[in-house]
């Protein structure tokens, strides 16, 4: 690690920048809400042009499924063997193209709110101490090759949760005497927004929202910790999203957000359901304790 050359500060900058802490808050670190929304976007077209490949696979299928189920006395049940086959075609259309496209989508975002991160930190320090920060960076590559892999993963999972609600619609659909186009409205729904497609998209969303606020609040941490700042104090978006908010949207939220904010926590010893960004689609942000840097100098 490496931090603000000591050598190359006099005692004066030294003695201005403990004085500018004394009386003065950092700017807000940022959240990197372009990154979000571009992950946003990239998901959602990935996803549109994968639905449509699943929609001709049931297309595919569908017909002669039904075909088998409305003869008096199917054999063997055998259009359950059809289902298997179809849903069986509907995993595999992930694999390749898709998961190749979801590791490039994640590198890109990666770097995006890399980027940003650091530039808040940047930012951040300067806003109180006016020295300019340099810091050596080896967990970058690990944090950001976890991130990939932890988006693959997820996304994988949404595409097999897809398929086992697709073969589940299929089934209870057949017990109930539902006709083709019934099944089909059921799970593409509208374009990609109704349906099994609709709440396939929506996971998706949140997927992009959770995963970018978990990156960005794990490279606070480190960046912070960089520097030897071990403690920072707890800000929230102050707004009726705010977990805990008690006139916002989710006022009993437990553990509430709201009532942390201000209030000093050390990176050494997470709350309950960890530093900000770490809670599902959290929004907070760890304000440095940056008397921490200036002591260290």
């Amino acid at each position: 690690q490496a931090i603000v050359n000591r050598r190359l500060l006099s005692e004066e900058l030294i003695k201005k920048a403990k004085e500018r802490v004394a009386r003065k808050r950092p700017v807000a670190w940022l959240f990197p809400s372009s990154a979000e929304r571009e992950y946003e976007l990239a998901l959602v077209q990935l996803f549109e042009k994968w639905f449509k490949e699943v929609e001709a696979i049931i297309d595919l299928y569908l017909p002669g499924i039904m075909s088998e189920v409305e003869r008096m006395n199917p054999k063997n049940d055998s259009f359950t063997d059809n289902v298997k086959s179809m849903i069986s075609s509907i995993k595999g259309v992930q694999f390749g193209y898709y998961l190749n496209a979801v590791k490039m989508i994640s590198a890109d975002v990666a770097k995006k709110v890399d980027l940003w991160n650091k530039k808040q930190f940047e930012r951040v320090i300067h806003s109180v101490t006016g020295l300019n920060v340099a810091v050596t960076e080896m967990w970058k590559s690990g944090a950001v090759s976890a991130f990939i892999e932890r988006n693959v993963s997820l996304i994988t999972k949404v595409n097999d949760d897809m398929a086992s609600k697709i073969e589940t619609t299929v089934y209870n659909a057949i017990s109930t005497g539902k006709k083709i186009a019934t099944i089909k409205k059921e799970i593409v729904g509208t374009g990609i927004d109704k349906g099994v497609f609709g709440s396939t998209k929506k996971r998706a969303l949140v997927i992009a929202r959770d995963q970018v606020g978990k990156l960005n609040g794990e490279m606070v941490m480190k960046r912070q910790n960089s520097i030897g700042i071990k403690s920072y104090f707890w800000r929230t978006s102050v707004d009726e999203r705010v977990r805990g908010n008690p006139t916002g949207r989710f006022p009993n939220a437990e553990p509430s957000h709201y009532s942390r904010e201000g209030k000093k926590f050390y990176w050494d010893r997470p709350p309950e359901d960890g530093h900000p960004g770490t809670a599902i689609m959290c929004r907070c942000y760890a304000e440095p304790n940056i008397k921490e840097f200036i002591d260290n100098l």
